[in-house]
């Protein structure tokens, strides 16, 4: 996988996403790492560390271009439009910062049973499920074990919350 670290861009932050001992490690599992020049010099990394540990330094837009972009900070409006259609993005990520970023948390996601198209946060525990569909299983299966817990009565009518 081809793994772009940009640089940080934000005033004040000398942070960078990988540092040369991560990025050897990346490198020994088999990823292409591409770090930004420079991108490691207000964390005290060099351009040279990243080369030593396997990295390659690349512009910006070979930062982006990446698959997988590993950002402390969120992206600019001028760094997204460096992003390509389907790039992974890990970061810290505030909505609140600028327009637009909180397209950025989400994903557009199908569920194979109903066929409903839906947004789910990165952030949900269950993402990837139909909300409406995992509700129904959810209660199905719910209903199913309260047959061996809770005694039988005419009437079953149990608050699942």
């Amino acid at each position: 996988m081809r793994i772009g670290v940009p640089a940080e861009v934000m005033a004040g932050e000398s942070r960078v996403a990988v540092t040369p001992e991560t990025a050897r490690k990346l490198v020994g599992q088999g990823h292409e790492v591409r770090v930004q020049s420079g991108a490691g010099l207000r964390a005290s990394a060099t351009d040279a560390a990243y080369q030593a540990a396997g990295a390659q330094t690349v512009d910006a837009a070979g930062a982006y271009g990446s698959e997988l972009v590993l950002k402390v900070r969120a992206p600019l409006p001028a760094e997204r439009a460096l992003m390509q259609p389907g790039t992974t993005l890990v970061g810290m990520l505030n909505p609140f910062d600028a327009d637009g970023l909180a397209a950025l948390a989400f994903a557009r996601a199908r569920c194979d049973d109903c066929g409903h198209d839906f947004l789910v946060a990165f952030s949900c525990k269950g993402r990837g499920v139909c909300p409406s569909c995992n509700t129904r299983r959810m209660a199905e299966t719910a209903a199913h074990l309260t047959d061996h817990v809770f005694p039988r009565l005419p009437v079953r009518q149990w608050v699942l919350s």
